[in-house]
């Protein structure tokens, strides 16, 4: 199916940015992922956005075709509030993230932010080639990932 290859890269993409959050601590070697989350970080949005685009050109999926997906989706929301969960419980790492002294607090909620606007536009574009029967879930799990992006932002404001 067109929609898993795109769907099976970004959990690939957030489940590797959430191990490298996840062994983050501030330090010099810190410093360095530090780095790499940003780098992870934009390798993500520039998937997403690829996934944007790939949806966009498909075109709608009958119900039996949209079943896999909407299955897919809760897999790959789970692992991003999974990451954003993971992302807050180290805001106190980002504080510290350069050199052991210096935050990367205002790096963070930046690449949050165009994480955030690019996950609206990617679900928006998903959930119009869903069957019919499945677009008024689709709204119920995009604002609970929306609320999730948005809780991480705030815990970096």
């Amino acid at each position: 199916m067109l929609f898993s290859t795109p769907l099976t890269v970004l959990l690939l993409a957030v489940t590797s940015l959430n191990d490298t959050v996840t062994e983050f601590f501030p330090s010099v070697p810190g410093t360095l992922t530090a780095l790499k989350i940003a780098a992870l970080s934009g390798d993500l949005k520039r998937t997403i956005d690829q996934g944007t685009n790939i949806v966009s050109q498909s075109e709608q999926l009958t119900q039996d075709e949209s079943l896999p997906v909407a299955v897919a989706v809760i897999s790959l929301a789970n692992e991003v509030f999974s990451s954003l969960n993971n992302i807050v419980s180290k805001k106190w790492a980002f504080d510290q993230a350069i050199f052991g002294v210096i935050s990367a607090t205002p790096v963070v909620k930046l690449l949050l932010e165009a994480l955030r606007s690019s996950t609206q536009e990617f679900g928006t574009t998903l959930t119009s080639r869903l069957d019919s029967s499945l677009q008024s879930v689709a709204p119920v799990i995009l604002t609970n990932i929306d609320n999730a992006f948005a809780d991480a932002i705030a815990a970096f404001s």
